[in-house]
């Protein structure tokens, strides 16, 4: 299993939740994972901002 994740943050900026993608090896070799990796970083800024996260 390989799985890619991002902290999900409230407005006080406490880790309340994360966003992850989670596959198999096979499925979801280094280089999808690295292309993965900021898309799943953006995905969790875009909820964290929705909950009052300033960044």
């Amino acid at each position: 299993m390989r799985c890619v994740a991002g902290p999900i943050r409230d407005a006080g900026g406490a880790i309340v939740a994360a966003f992850s993608v989670t596959s198999t090896v096979q499925y979801m070799n280094e280089a999808r994972m690295e292309a993965l990796a900021e898309t799943v970083r953006a995905i969790a800024d875009a909820i964290s901002r929705d909950l009052g996260w300033a960044g």
